[in-house]
């Protein structure tokens, strides 16, 4: 996740989410006569028939979009919704459509990921974000992130993660896999939205969950600040109850403050970390130091993007006992999920 915008991003942001509010026929047949209204209403037929001829150019934008994302991870803003180029347009269009999803029932959905201990066991599940474009198809999770924070949408699109992946697991619940645990992830930058803790209270009583069977996932793609606010935050989700989990952990100074600082229950190692453990004797080395230094601390720890039993082996060797990846499963929709755990067993004891 990343900062709203510059000081001139957030100045523009207000006619941005504005401009959400008109399709893109709207604006363009909006203040012009009835009679030059009527033609363009005639063309636009037409129009869309070139749209279709521009589609290979469009996925292409597409292409160039998620890479501007990608390459702003340093960087305090992601600045897509102002530019003036094709990247700039096709952002604004998406963040368009984006609104209209969140707005009435679209194309955002959630998918589980199940996390596997070292038996073969399932330990929990990961929420994961997904947007089926009815145009561009798959849109990946970070881009839009980037739009919805640029947009103003952000906080509206962290709440319906959260009541969504809280519906699925009270599913789960009446299915009777009670003692699965649900990870959800929130940005640093929706640490203090009121409305998030409020969800999740709600859900607590509304569906008798128990709220250790809830671990709310903080991303580090922004760095925290060891301050008040963040103490406060996480101890307005301390309180209710449920878990808190860090994620791509690794040897960085901020993390170890975390660890030190915070009571988070779960560690997911960096991905970075998992790939190259076969072939990074580094690799290997801050893994069995991160799993002590963890282990210390009573916490657990799970390895993302595993996917050989090779990797696994070599992680269980260095003291990991918990593994999500392809090796397991792909993310699968709420029905699928259950299908999956319908043929495994769900760890009762959660002292890994």
């Amino acid at each position: 996740s990343r900062a709203l915008a510059t000081a001139t991003g957030r100045a523009d942001q207000d006619n941005i989410v504005r401009s959400l509010s008109e399709s893109p026929a709207q604006r363009v047949v909006s203040g012009v006569r009835p009679s030059i209204a009527a033609s363009v209403r005639t063309a636009l037929p037409f129009v869309a028939v070139g749209e279709k001829i521009k589609e290979k150019a469009h996925f292409k934008v597409l292409h160039s979009l998620n890479d501007c994302v990608l390459s702003a991870e340093s960087q305090p803003a992601y600045l897509l919704l102002n530019r003036q180029d094709d990247i700039g347009y096709l952002a604004r269009a998406l963040a368009y459509d984006l609104k209209s999803n969140l707005d009435s029932e679209g194309s955002l959905f959630m998918m589980y990921q199940p996390q596997i201990d070292g038996e073969g066991n399932i330990y929990g599940c990961e929420a994961l974000l997904r947007w089926d474009h009815k145009k561009f198809g798959f849109i990946p999770p970070p881009t839009i992130i980037a739009i919805a924070e640029e947009a103003g949408l952000h906080s509206r699109l962290n709440e319906w993660i959260f009541a969504s992946a809280l519906a699925a697991q009270s599913r789960f619940k009446e299915r009777g896999y009670d003692k699965l645990i649900m990870s959800i992830n929130i940005s640093p930058l929706q640490l203090d939205n009121p409305n998030i803790p409020i969800i999740l209270e709600e859900a607590i009583k509304q569906y008798s969950l128990n709220p250790q069977m809830i671990e709310v996932e903080l991303t580090e793609n922004v760095a925290l600040n060891d301050s008040r606010e963040t103490r406060t935050a996480l101890e307005r989700y301390k309180n209710l109850g449920v878990r808190l989990a860090i994620d791509d952990f690794s040897m960085g100074h901020t993390s170890i403050q975390y660890i030190r600082s915070f009571q988070f229950d779960t560690v997911k190692l960096d991905g970075s970390l998992v790939s190259d453990i076969l072939t990074n004797d580094s690799s290997r080395d801050i893994v069995q130091a991160l799993v002590s230094l963890a282990s210390n601390l009573d916490m657990h720890v799970i390895a993302e993007f595993v996917e050989s039993e090779e990797q696994k082996n070599t992680l269980h060797d260095l003291g990991c006992r918990i593994y999500q990846g392809y090796l397991y499963s792909k993310p699968l929709p709420s029905e699928n999920f259950e299908d999956y755990m319908s043929k495994g067993n769900v760890v009762q004891d959660k002292k890994i």
